[in-house]
């Protein structure tokens, strides 16, 4: 089986509208080049300095059916591919008020098929990402597409072999 797998090497900005309409260009640009899976940075609805805390981090929260989310899933369906990205979403606990670090993978019609929170957190060298990022309580279930059986993890978790097992 033979697919085109694009990578969106982009800086994400800290407006979700300036990173939407660099997205709208990517997702263009893949398809025309013949992507049928385009993958985003962690994290690209909106950059944040390493040191923001939690009230800055809040600001920066989208829920599964806001804004941003619903213009990428727009997008997957006008140009008929699969995307993965990543946004801030408030935690569903009730009494922790930080937010998690949320992964969609969303198909050519532009369905969600697959939802992960990050679950191993960032806490080494200095910084501390659980100070505003919960952690996901589960692994993410793989998923069937058409190029394959699908899994996810973020960034750091490569260094947690029991993530790809």
């Amino acid at each position: 089986m033979k697919f085109k797998l694009a990578l969106a090497q982009v800086e994400s900005k800290r407006s979700a509208g300036k990173n939407l309409a660099a997205a709208a260009k990517i997702i263009e640009k893949a398809k025309q080049k013949g992507a049928q899976l385009l993958v985003f940075p962690e994290l690209f609805m909106s950059s944040l300095p390493p040191d923001a805390d939690l009230t800055q981090t809040q600001q920066h929260v989208e829920s599964i059916n806001g804004p941003f989310v619903t213009a990428m899933r727009e997008l997957a369906d006008r140009w008929q591919l699969w995307l993965v990205f990543g946004f801030r979403e408030q935690s569903t606990s009730v009494s922790d008020s930080r937010v998690q670090n949320t992964v969609l993978v969303v198909d050519e019609a532009g369905e969600i098929q697959g939802v992960y929170h990050k679950t191993h957190l960032y806490d080494a060298f200095g910084t501390q990402e659980s100070a505003t990022v919960a952690p996901g309580n589960k692994l993410f279930e793989p998923i069937r597409t058409p190029f394959g059986k699908i899994g996810l993890f973020v960034c750091y978790e490569l260094r947690f072999p029991e993530i790809a097992r």
